[in-house]
């Protein structure tokens, strides 16, 4: 399956404190193994002008694991994770649904 998860740095401390939990998070960051074989990462980005919100659009058949290493980041990072498809697909399906509703009201 595809997802796709944003997230956002936690704030709510004054400067100095953001900015430990800033380097907090990168000392982490630059720890962790990162999500293993069980996760196929197509993209990750960073907004350029708050690198503290990104996307990642990802695919696997272990949600536990993608859950597993999210979870490693909630002291800093606050996540929605959304479960995705290609666009002609969806189209495809709302086709399909559009034409049951159809036959259900003709």
């Amino acid at each position: 399956m595809k997802f796709v998860l944003h997230w956002e740095t936690r704030r709510g401390a004054g400067g100095r404190g953001n900015l430990q939990d800033i380097q907090d998070l990168l000392t982490i960051f630059g720890n962790w193994e990162g999500f293993g074989d069980a996760v196929q990462i197509t993209e990750w980005v960073v907004t350029l002008t708050d690198t503290g919100n990104g996307w990642l659009v990802c695919t696997t058949d272990d949600a536990d694991e993608l859950m597993r290493q999210i979870a490693k980041f909630t002291p800093w990072l606050t996540f929605t994770l959304t479960p995705v498809q290609d666009v002609q697909r969806g189209a495809q399906l709302a086709g399909e649904s559009a034409g049951w509703v159809g036959q259900q009201l003709g």
